[in-house]
């Protein structure tokens, strides 16, 4: 049976996989975590061993291993623009990220997204700036968006 919506452990590693440049070290770091939380397959054994450069090839095919070892499916591409999002929504929530960054963060990601139209995240990034600039919003109630969303992103996998 293959489950619809990966883990959060495995979710956090295919984030760092999908945002693209991921050092071998950082992939390891992710790989490791899900293995403490209780994840095992010999794929993602391979991906916590991952040092220095490893080619895009091989690592897209541990990817893939894993997530078959794992009885899991790769998630679509709009699922996966969401799922890169939510490591920064939490980082967000915690301090560790700016209003500001954060709402540029997503704009960017939002440029990766497959949907039709203008995305949510960017009427994010316009609302800020215009509040950032004094001509619509106050700062207050363009943080209080952003917390909603990162809010939202953070349940996405609960």
């Amino acid at each position: 049976m293959t489950a619809t919506t990966p883990p959060e452990p495995i979710v956090d590693l295919l984030a760092t996989y999908f945002v693209g440049g991921a050092t071998g070290a950082e992939l390891s770091d992710a790989a490791v975590r899900a293995m403490e939380d209780g994840f095992d397959s010999l794929a993602l054994r391979m991906l916590a061993g991952l040092t220095g450069e490893t080619s895009p090839w091989e690592v897209e095919s541990l990817i893939q291993r894993m997530l078959r070892e794992l009885g899991l499916s790769m998630p679509d591409h709009s699922s996966m623009v969401r799922m890169m999002a939510r490591p920064m929504a939490r980082a967000f929530l915690k301090g560790h990220i700016a209003p500001g960054d954060f709402a540029d963060h997503l704009y960017a990601l939002s440029q990766k997204d497959v949907h039709a139209g203008h995305h949510p995240w960017c009427l994010l990034q316009d609302e800020w700036m215009l509040a950032s600039d004094g001509t619509a919003s106050t700062l207050a109630e363009a943080t209080a968006a952003l917390r909603e969303e990162a809010e939202r992103l953070a349940g996405l996998y609960h």
